[in-house]
């Protein structure tokens, strides 16, 4: 028994039906990379909840925003061989978490959560973490 296969052309109905399901497949992956609508005017608060003072003389609070693009723009000694390309988008977040509500990638909120450590005490450190990715709260280890 001979099996023909037959390859038939393919009509513009079909041709629209590739398009749209690959473009849908384009979107749903860009989505799906935006893991979280970070909030970066949220303001930064002490241990007893009452907004942080930028400085004794500026009573302006502290936003996770000025906390990030104060990190990202930062240079740290540990980083002495970073490339231009990681200076470029350090610097385009900075720019990017002044505008408020922003969709972030997984790997973005790991960046600015890594310079927010390394930049900051514990205070600044836990208030902003907790901000960039909500967990319930652990009980501390005793």
């Amino acid at each position: 028994m001979i099996i023909r296969r037959y390859w038939k052309p393919i009509s513009i109905l079909d041709m629209l039906l590739l398009a749209a399901l690959y473009f849908g497949v384009t979107f749903l992956l860009a989505v799906a990379a935006s893991a979280a609508t970070v909030d970066f005017s949220t303001v930064m608060t002490d241990m007893d909840g009452q907004p942080l003072p930028t400085s004794q003389s500026d009573k302006t609070p502290v936003t996770l925003g000025t906390v990030a693009d104060t990190a990202l723009l930062n240079s740290f000694p540990d980083e002495k061989d970073i490339g231009g390309d990681e200076k470029v988008h350090r610097f385009t977040l900075a720019v990017l978490v002044k505008s408020g509500k922003v969709d972030l990638t997984v790997e973005n909120i790991t960046l600015i959560k890594t310079v927010i450590a390394k930049a900051y005490g514990p205070l600044i450190v836990g208030r902003a973490w907790a901000i960039l990715d909500p967990k319930p709260a652990e009980e501390p280890k005793k």
